[in-house]
C-alpha cells in the first residue's frame, strides 16, 4: 500500500511539470497570435507606440523563433516614430531571420536608410556593401540611390555621380552630369575659406560675399567703432591703457567675424548644395522602375 502510494506521487510528479509546460505553451501561443494581431491593427491605425510596447511584450516571450515577422513589424514602429536607432536594431535582427535574399535586400535598404536619418553615413556604406545575395533590378536601383546619398554626405562626389547614374536612363543621365557640374559651380561660389580671409582683411566683407548683408555691415560697423574707440582713449589717456580697454571687445568681435563669415558661406553652399540633390532625387525618381 505504502509502495503504491509512492509510485503515484512519483507519476504525478512527472507529469504535472509535462502538464503545465503544455497549458503555458498553449496559453503563450494563443496570447502571442492575439498580440501580433493586436499590434497589426494599431499599426494600420498609425497608433505605432501602442503597437511597439505589445510587440516588445511578443519578442520578449518569442524572441522571433516562431513570429519572425515581428522584428519588421517592430522595426517599423520605431522607423514610423523617428527612432532610427532601434529601427536598425530590428531591421537587422529581421535581415537575420529572413529565409530569402528579397527579404535581405530589402531589410538591408531599410538599415541603411535608417542609417543616413541618423547622418551616419560611413555606417550606412558599410551595410550596402555588406550585403551579399542575390536583388532585384528595383532592390540594386535602391541601394544604389542609396549609395549615392551616402557618398554624397561623404563628399566623395565622383563616386556619388557613378551610383546616380547606375539610377538614370537615357533621359535622365545629362541630369546627373548637370548637377554635379552645378554642385562645383557651387563650391567657387560659396567658398567659406575665401570668406574668412576676406573678413580678416576687411571685417564684413566675407558676409557680404555670402550674400549677407546684415551680419556684414554688423560685424564691419562693430569691428571698425572699436577702433575708432581706442583711438579716441589714446588722446586722453596712455595708448596702453586703451589698447586695453578696448582690445579685448575688438578681439572678441574680429574674431568672431571672420568665424562667422566661414559658418555662413558653408551652410549657404550646403543649403544649395542638398538643393541640388533634392531635385535630383525627384528626378531620378521618375526613373525608378523603367
Amino acid at each position: 500500500m505504502i509502495k503504491s502510494g509512492i509510485n503515484c506521487t512519483a507519476v504525478w510528479r512527472i507529469l504535472l511539470p509535462a502538464l503545465f509546460s503544455f497549458w503555458v505553451s498553449a496559453v503563450v501561443a494563443q496570447t502571442s497570435e492575439q498580440t501580433l494581431s493586436f499590434a497589426t491593427k494599431q499599426i494600420e491605425a498609425g497608433n505605432y507606440s501602442v503597437a511597439g510596447k505589445a510587440l516588445s511584450r511578443l519578442v520578449f516571450f518569442d524572441n522571433g523563433i516562431e513570429y519572425p515577422e515581428t522584428f519588421e513589424l517592430l522595426a517599423e514602429t520605431y522607423f514610423k516614430q523617428n527612432d532610427f536607432s532601434n529601427a536598425w536594431h530590428f531591421y537587422d535582427l529581421a535581415a537575420i531571420r529572413a529565409d530569402n535574399d528579397s527579404l535581405r535586400a530589402e531589410f538591408t535598404s531599410l538599415k541603411a536608410a535608417c542609417r543616413l536619418y541618423n547622418k551616419e553615413y560611413h555606417a550606412a556604406m558599410i551595410d550596402l556593401m555588406s550585403y551579399q545575395g542575390n536583388s532585384t533590378e528595383s532592390q540594386q536601383w535602391q541601394f544604389d540611390l542609396l549609395s549615392g546619398i551616402a557618398s554624397f554626405y561623404l563628399y566623395d562626389y565622383k563616386n556619388a555621380e557613378t551610383y546616380f547614374l547606375r539610377c538614370a536612363d537615357s533621359s535622365s543621365a545629362s541630369a546627373v552630369i548637370e548637377s554635379f557640374r552645378q554642385i562645383k559651380q557651387t563650391e567657387k561660389r560659396y567658398n567659406p575659406r575665401k570668406a574668412r580671409v576676406m573678413s580678416f582683411i576687411i571685417p564684413g566683407s566675407g558676409q557680404l560675399y555670402a550674400g549677407d548683408a546684415k551680419n556684414g555691415l554688423n560685424s564691419f560697423l562693430l569691428v571698425t567703432g572699436f577702433v575708432a574707440v581706442g583711438f579716441g582713449l589714446a588722446t586722453s589717456i596712455q595708448f596702453i591703457d586703451a589698447a586695453i580697454i578696448v582690445f579685448p571687445w575688438f578681439q572678441r568681435y574680429y574674431m568672431g567675424g571672420y568665424q562667422k563669415a566661414y559658418a555662413i558661406t558653408l551652410d549657404k553652399q550646403n543649403a544649395a548644395k542638398s538643393e541640388l540633390l533634392l531635385a535630383l532625387m525627384n528626378k531620378l525618381s521618375e526613373t525608378e522602375g523603367q
